[in-house]
């Protein structure tokens, strides 16, 4: 079942994340109407928590999607010094993938400082 399958079946329960940001975001009227038009299909879910759920879906599909380049550090030692070093490393990710984990990473440990600041 694909994500977006899921999610027709997932609104048909009224049950929400309590973890949310705020955000405003302006949309084409034809995107708006559309989702006017699902929210008249499926009555227990709001336009709001449907646009969450889609951009949900999508994220994850990009996340999943983005490149990863993996290189030994032997290899970055040879690209780098014109040597090599005896011995493999553990793999580490140079590609979009790997940048996004360490974005992520950095941004979540920033929310999770500034929410333990607040308390």
């Amino acid at each position: 079942m694909s994500e977006i399958e899921s999610l027709l079946k997932a609104w048909s329960s009224p049950t929400r994340s309590p973890d949310r940001a705020q955000l405003t975001l302006r949309i084409p009227l034809y995107d708006h109407q559309r989702l006017l038009a699902l929210r008249e299909i499926y009555p227990n879910r709001s336009v709001n928590d449907m646009v969450v759920d889609i951009l949900e879906a999508a994220l994850n599909d990009i996340v999943s999607k983005l490149p990863s380049h993996f290189f030994t550090e032997k290899e970055i030692d040879k690209m780098l010094f014109d040597h090599t070093y005896a011995g493999e490393q553990p793999n580490v990710d140079y590609g979009l993938a790997g940048r996004f984990k360490v974005a992520l990473s950095r941004i979540q440990a920033a929310a999770a400082d500034s929410k333990e600041g607040a308390e």
